[in-house]
């Protein structure tokens, strides 16, 4: 049944579609609000930068959201074997342009783009008759933009779809003969300089999060904190100044009493002796020279922003706190219990966002490009950021009542483990167990369930890294 049919016949009213309706055809509209837009990124990327590398917390938050969603793995599912091995091969093979790497390298990359500036660019690498997708490459966020028109707006066509994407190369580095032709009917109004390459939309593929507005840039995590970041940063450094001062008090000295009144060269050599001084050595004066450090308080002030700032740095990214800093917090256990299954389903969320874009901008286009008939579903795996032994506990519990089979949690068991399946040695085991009469699990029977061969769908499972 349908998605439609689902809809159509629940609920208090039956709609009858026309069967007169020809719904399988695909007619093109024309747009009456084709609007450009300044589409302007909200912050420099190389801030986001700064705070990623400077700032500890802005570094552990995105690792630890990349290293969770990649640790989940995933599968491309197909009930094509021709396609399977297709794409199999095509993913074994990329990298041989730019920076040598993996499909799985090739989507950690993605995930950490995506959070650090809400962006990640693919470029499809065609051949060069250029009619059929060979190679994929990841290129820097912060060299690319729209192409823009002479006035700064992004330039679009009559669907209001971006032109093409400008790329920014070094200075000292020719873009002569690179990228691709500004078509013939947008050159008069398009902004290009000699550092920039022109290239089609079709050659792109851009991922974006959390896009708002005209929705042409998406937003990271790292930019809804930058302010927070850097009043954290500046308090850091008043802190550090404050503990310096108060770990090594400032000396002063009273020169003089009733019967001295110290001359303008006493107070200099005071101070000289004093400017001198050192824990290991020793110095003498007169009388009438009293030596007493000078105390200076300490704030909780200073602390409490901190934390506050931290928060908010925990919550842009959505993420508990505890797992932000890495540190034991004070925090309820049936609470964090909560916040991790929200943080659980913010990755989720995030997982489903770039499996559905790398579905429709690189396995439809490569489909479409290199005349394939179809293309595997990538499947995002278990995102779990729980301690294994409770999860292994929970299905334990679940198998023990009765509510799955224990050949339901095994797939679980082999990923979360980092083992290979043994389906003879498997089939061979469950055999022997049900037959052996000490076997645990109750009475020898001869009834031994049946291993049937799923042929319907065929897995490509990703390599082990």
């Amino acid at each position: 049944m349908g998605i439609f049919e689902k809809y159509l016949k629940t609920g208090m009213t039956t709609f009858n579609l026309s069967t007169n309706l020809d719904l399988s055809r695909k007619e093109s509209g024309v747009t009456i609000t084709n609007i450009s837009s300044r589409g302007v990124r909200t912050v420099d990327f190389k801030m986001i930068d700064f705070i990623y590398l400077k700032d500890g917390v802005s570094f552990n938050i995105i690792n630890k959201m990349v290293q969770t969603i990649m640790k989940a793995d995933y599968k491309m599912i197909t009930d094509k074997k021709g396609i399977g091995t297709y794409f199999e091969n095509f993913f074994d093979e990329i990298g041989r342009i730019g920076e040598e790497t993996t499909l799985k390298k090739l989507f950690e990359f993605i995930f950490k783009d995506l959070f650090m500036y809400g962006n990640s660019f693919v470029e499809l690498i065609y051949n060069k008759r250029g009619n059929k997708i060979v190679d994929l490459k990841l290129i820097n966020t912060e060299m690319v933009d729209y192409a823009r028109t002479k006035e700064g707006n992004i330039a679009i066509d009559e669907n209001s779809k971006p032109i093409g994407y400008m790329i920014s190369i070094p200075y000292g580095m020719s873009a002569r003969g690179k990228g691709d032709i500004i078509p013939e009917k947008y050159k008069r109004f398009i902004s290009k300089n000699n550092q920039q390459i022109f290239l089609l939309p079709k050659r792109i593929a851009h991922f974006k999060i959390n896009a708002f507005g005209d929705r042409y840039w998406g937003v990271g995590l790292l930019e809804p904190i930058l302010q927070q970041v850097l009043r954290k940063k500046s308090i850091e450094e008043a802190q550090t100044n404050s503990i310096y001062t108060r770990g090594t008090y400032p000396v002063i000295a009273e020169v003089g009493d009733i019967n001295h009144e110290p001359s303008e060269s006493e107070l200099k050599a005071v101070l000289e002796t004093l400017q001198n001084m050192r824990h290991d050595r020793y110095f003498s004066f007169p009388y009438f020279v009293k030596i007493k450090p000078l105390e200076v308080g300490s704030t909780d002030a200073a602390s409490e922003s901190m934390l506050y700032l931290t928060q908010d740095q925990a919550a842009a990214a959505g993420i508990p706190m505890p797992f932000a800093t890495s540190a034991g917090e004070a925090t309820n256990r049936a609470t964090l219990n909560n916040q991790q299954q929200i943080f659980e389903l913010v990755l989720e969320y995030y997982a489903d966002e770039v499996t559905d874009s790398f579905q429709r901008f690189i396995l439809r286009r490569i489909k479409e490009v290199n005349n394939l008939k179809t293309t595997p579903k990538v499947v995002w795996g278990d995102i779990k950021a729980e301690e294994k032994n409770d999860k292994a506990k929970r299905l334990n519990l679940a198998i023990t009542d009765g509510i799955i089979a224990p050949a339901e949690a095994r797939e679980y068991t082999l990923n979360a483990e980092d083992l290979e399946p043994n389906e003879k040695e498997y089939k061979d085991w469950m055999k022997n167990r049900f037959l052996d009469t000490k076997a645990p699990i109750g009475k020898a029977t001869t009834d031994v369930p049946e291993f049937e061969e799923d042929v319907e769908k065929k897995e490509i499972t990703t390599k082990k890294q």
